[in-house]
């Protein structure tokens, strides 16, 4: 939804969002309306060398930042939902809550989509940010229940690359549907496809809730013999996969309440652990900058020199799903290898910090895209507008990227505490996201793009500058703090 800016700056103006059908884009929608390409009012938009500012005064409309809070809102309610979801997940186990989330997730887009008001929309939207919060805690804490430490970051990776895939099927047909049918279309066929999703995973998701000692969770060889990769799976304990019956399941080892509370003691003692911190700071920006991306992008394509139709903007996901490609490449299949090869080279010992390795090209990409993003909303005479796009291509990349990475090294700091330590990553994120993209279209309004994304890039940059020190110090400080729960086997 954050690409439908302009969509809904005509709609709660009392304006019909299909005037950006008209030739010419958002400056034929306003010439349409009668204003000519000079002068006050709405035809400001047409020849404004900031379009987003424009967009801003447009007569009739909400405050920008209010009609934003339909993309930036949801985020803050995702990040606050995992303080809870993780919690019940361990009490109840990990597929009833994820039952319950799905169901919450599909009802609400019946709900946005018959919404009249702006407030009653955000109320949907928020509602359904619950629902959708599973994708940020729980699945990643399944995925790493079902994956050994040598597989981890390919299969976290393959999640996250995984939206790029399912971004560019959707997002193409987004903008036709709503140029000739409505908006509300969006969250119509949204639910449909979320109700079918939720009977997928009534029908195929297992139980993932087990015992764990330390050093299961670490990956500990343990007395294996040397040619034995992994223990054989105890079928007595934990049952054989496949029937019906075994899936439908649900939950097992019933309801541990006293589990539930220690993991929310757990949740707010591994707040300030030096790994979550940084990883929390670090993917808040990317998230943040990667959103603002998507929230500008379509104002300027829509405004002069480019003037794209507002049915050809769903070609915009083409680059989150070139992205993706190279996401589940290099944060999946070459993560794991070069992990896999820095801890051959050190006798078999896993540490963590091997994975900020492979943070350094995300990052670094994060930095050119911003320049290339900044370059291509201002000087709009000069470029293509291919400069815009890959600027967004490569910001994608680098979030999905160094989040999956850095949900691995935060998971390997403490696998002991994965369930918290994933809960303060994805929901301090989202909560730092949040006031970050709340503010972006204001700042690019103010600023322009060249300088608020010149900006971004500084920061980035900057973030980069403690892997030195967890490169020498992480072991240390690691040791120093693992002991802060005292308990070595629990259902997390």
């Amino acid at each position: 939804m954050a690409s439908f800016l302009p969509v809904f700056m005509f709609e709660y103006a009392g304006l019909d969002p299909k005037l950006l059908n008209k030739p010419g884009g958002l400056a034929g929608a306003l010439q349409s309306l009668g204003s000519g390409p000079s002068g006050s009012g709405p035809g400001a938009i047409a020849s404004s060398s900031n379009p987003m500012e424009a967009l801003a005064h447009l007569p009739g409309a909400p405050p920008l930042s209010r009609v934003n809070l339909l993309s930036s809102l949801p985020i803050l309610m995702v990040g606050l939902s995992n303080y809870f979801l993780v919690p019940l997940a361990v009490t109840f186990g990990r597929r009833p809550v994820m039952v319950c989330c799905g169901a919450i997730a599909w009802a609400s887009c019946i709900w946005a989509g018959q919404s009249h008001s702006l407030e009653s929309h955000l109320g949907a939207r928020c509602i359904q940010a619950i629902g959708a919060g599973a994708v940020e805690s729980l699945i990643p804490l399944i995925v790493q229940d079902m994956s050994f430490i040598h597989q981890r970051g390919r299969a976290i990776g393959m999640v996250w690359a995984s939206q790029g895939l399912v971004t560019i099927s959707l997002g193409i047909g987004a903008n036709y549907i709503v140029a000739r049918m409505s908006w509300r279309w969006l969250y119509y066929i949204g639910g449909i496809i979320t109700a079918v999703s939720w009977v997928l995973l009534i029908l195929f998701l297992p139980e993932t809730r087990w015992q764990r000692s330390v050093s299961d969770l670490r990956g500990e060889r343990g007395d294996l013999p040397r040619h034995v990769k992994r223990p054989d799976i105890d079928y007595a304990s934990f049952g054989h996969p496949g029937p019906l019956s075994h899936v439908l399941q649900g939950t097992r080892g019933g309801v541990l309440l006293s589990d539930g509370i220690m993991s929310v003691k757990e949740i707010f003692k591994t707040m300030a652990l030096p790994a979550v911190l940084y990883c929390v700071v670090l993917n808040a920006v990317m998230l943040g900058i990667g959103l603002g991306s998507s929230l500008t992008a379509t104002t300027v394509l829509l405004a002069s020199p480019y003037n794209w139709a507002f049915d050809s903007l769903g070609y915009m996901v083409i680059a989150p799903f070139v992205s993706s490609i190279f996401v589940a490449l290099v944060g999946g299949v070459l993560s794991d290898k070069v992990a896999n090869h820095l801890t051959k080279k050190r006798g078999g010992a896993r540490e963590a910090e091997v994975h900020l390795w492979n943070m350094f090209l995300p990052l670094l990409c994060g930095v050119f895209g911003c320049v290339l993003y900044g370059i291509g909303g201002t000087l709009v005479h000069d470029v293509h507008w291919m400069c815009l796009l890959s600027g967004i291509c490569f910001l994608t990349f680098s979030f999905l990227t160094s989040n999956a990475q850095a949900s691995v090294f935060c998971v390997e700091s403490y696998p002991h505490f994965a369930g918290p330590v994933l809960v303060n990553v994805s929901s301090f994120r989202n909560i730092i996201g949040f006031a970050f993209t709340y503010g972006i279209p204001d700042w690019v309004a103010s600023l322009g793009y060249l300088r608020c994304f010149g900006i971004f890039a500084g920061i980035i940059g900057a973030l980069m500058l403690p892997f030195p020190l967890f490169l020498v110090y992480g072991k240390k400080w690691r040791k120093a703090t693992e002991g802060i729960a005292g308990r070595d086997i629990h259902s997390l």
